[in-house]
C-alpha cells in the first residue's frame, strides 16, 4: 500500500479554489440552461428550424405541382382526353370560385 503525503496548506488551498472554479462554472452553466431568456432562445432557435423545415416542404411541392400542371396542359394540348378533363375540371372550379367571392365582395362585411 502506498503512503499518502500530507498536502501543505498551498496545495489544498490550489485544490479548493480549482473546484470553487468548477463548481461556478457548473452552476454558471446550470443558470443558463434554465434561464428564461435562455429557454425562449432555444426555442426560437427550434421554431426557426421547423418553419425553415416547413418552407422548403412547401417549395418542393409547390414545384412539383407547377410540375404537374404544366405536364397536365401540354399533354391536354397535345389532345390527351384525360388530361382535357383534368384541365376543365379545375377551369371549372376555378370560375366558381371566383364567382363566389366576387358575391361575398358584392354583399359586403355585414351581411
Amino acid at each position: 500500500m502506498s503512503e499518502v503525503q500530507p498536502s501543505t496548506p498551498e496545495e489544498i488551498e490550489a485544490r479548493l479554489q480549482a473546484t470553487r472554479t468548477q463548481l461556478a462554472a457548473s452552476v454558471d452553466a446550470l443558470v443558463e440552461r434554465v434561464s428564461p431568456q435562455a429557454q425562449a432562445r432555444a426555442a426560437g432557435e427550434h421554431l426557426g428550424t421547423r418553419l425553415a423545415q416547413e418552407r422548403d416542404r412547401l417549395v418542393d411541392r409547390v414545384s412539383e405541382m407547377r410540375r404537374r400542371t404544366v405536364e397536365t396542359v401540354e399533354r391536354a394540348r397535345a389532345g390527351d382526353k384525360e388530361a382535357l378533363r383534368t384541365v376543365a375540371v379545375i377551369a371549372g372550379g376555378a370560375v366558381a370560385v371566383t364567382a363566389a367571392l366576387g358575391s361575398l365582395r358584392r354583399r359586403g362585411p355585414h351581411h
